[in-house]
């Protein structure tokens, strides 16, 4: 039986449903712990279809690397946010991304201040009901940074944006 020392994947789970996807990345998993010296070259758009024993990773803009290295330092906000033209939060957890666009936060009311019934004026400033527009604004949210890496199996993973 041939043992290969490079596996390449283009997108594997394009086209996969969710359980289809998340059994295609255990048995990434399960080559990687039966065979630590394979090293594995996965191409992907999408940081959730990375396998949770993913090491490295190159982003690369307009055909030109824009970042490489170990994926704890490559899988940032900032960095796939260059990468992709939007602000994004990246959060890691048991192995494995999540990306989502980072959205200032809705104005939401406070309960010292309810929100007026339908066809009721709101307060007017002054009137001893309150002060201010009876809503607050919190802070926008900050782009996250992954956690601490996963397993180091293999020779790791790489991912395009």
């Amino acid at each position: 039986m041939p043992e290969p020392r490079l596996l390449l994947l283009d997108e594997p789970a394009t086209g996969l449903d969710l359980p289809g996807r998340e059994q295609l990345l255990d048995a990434l998993d399960v080559l990687g712990a039966e065979h630590p010296e394979l090293a594995t070259v996965l191409v992907t758009h999408h940081l959730e279809e990375l396998p949770s024993g993913t090491t490295h990773a190159l982003l690369l803009r307009e055909g030109r690397a824009l970042a490489r290295g170990p994926v704890e330092e490559v899988l940032t906000g900032e960095l796939l946010g260059a990468c992709f033209g939007l602000p994004l939060a990246v959060e890691r957890h048991g192995g494995r991304y999540a990306v989502r666009t980072v959205r200032a936060t809705p104005a939401i009311p406070t309960s010292a201040s309810p929100v007026p019934r339908r066809g009721t004026p709101p307060p007017r400033p002054g009137s001893g009901s309150g002060s201010g527009s009876g809503r607050s604004s919190g802070p926008a949210r900050s782009p996250g940074s992954p956690a601490s890496p996963g397993s180091r199996r293999g020779s790791g993973s790489s991912a395009a944006c």
